[in-house]
């Protein structure tokens, strides 16, 4: 996580607890499909926290009077489940990328000799949602 200063407002409250917020709820809100508006990124982290709109806008903005520990609590968990599933997609792409390429290795050396692991491979990949092809290996 990027590094928040922290600063005090003219009333002495700490204000890095409610940049961080408003961070937190910018990650929560991701990913960010292209062309996606303001107002649906607020609207999906919302609904994702459990938050009113109206709070998780004031939050994005940094316009909110305090941040409750329950909230700051909420933020911190949801965007580490967001960290982590986005861990989990990428390891589970760099998975069947590498079967792929076994698949295919397999496949050029010795296909007779290899035919029961190709096959075997050609099932696990289509159970992960891949077209498999006597000719290439497509993410469908």
């Amino acid at each position: 996580m990027s590094e928040i200063p922290s600063e005090k407002s003219e009333r002495g409250v700490v204000v890095s607890s409610l940049r961080e917020a408003s961070f937190l709820v910018r990650k929560v809100a991701e990913p960010r499909p292209i062309g996606d508006s303001v107002k649906a990124a607020i609207n999906r982290a919302a609904r994702r926290l459990g938050f009113q709109f109206s709070r998780t806008k004031d939050i994005w903005y940094e316009n909110a009077r305090r941040i409750h520990a329950e909230e700051i609590d909420a933020l911190r968990r949801e965007a580490r489940i967001q960290r982590e599933e986005a861990v989990a997609r990428a390891e589970a792409v760099i998975a069947v990328e590498r079967l792929v390429a076994l698949r295919e290795t397999l496949a050029a050396t010795d296909s007779d000799f290899h035919r029961e692991t190709v096959a075997a491979l050609d099932a696990a990949l289509r159970r992960m949602g891949c077209d498999v092809g006597a000719v290439a290996v497509r993410k469908g």
